[in-house]
């Protein structure tokens, strides 16, 4: 389970995963395939998620 922490002005957002390894991720809002009852859901895996590289 992870929360939106933030939008930023750069077209992505970020992601905070909760769990004992606490992480926060940068996806681009592309990604968001839909947002439903306080919930997003993103097109993409997890492990696309904890891959991803924003362009510097």
């Amino acid at each position: 389970m992870g929360t939106l922490t933030a939008v930023n002005s750069d077209a992505t957002i970020q992601i905070t995963v909760d769990g004992p390894a606490e992480s926060t991720f940068t996806v681009p809002q592309s990604w968001v395939q839909s947002t439903d009852n306080g919930k997003i859901l993103l097109g993409h895996t997890v492990e696309d998620v904890q891959s991803y590289t924003p362009p510097s």
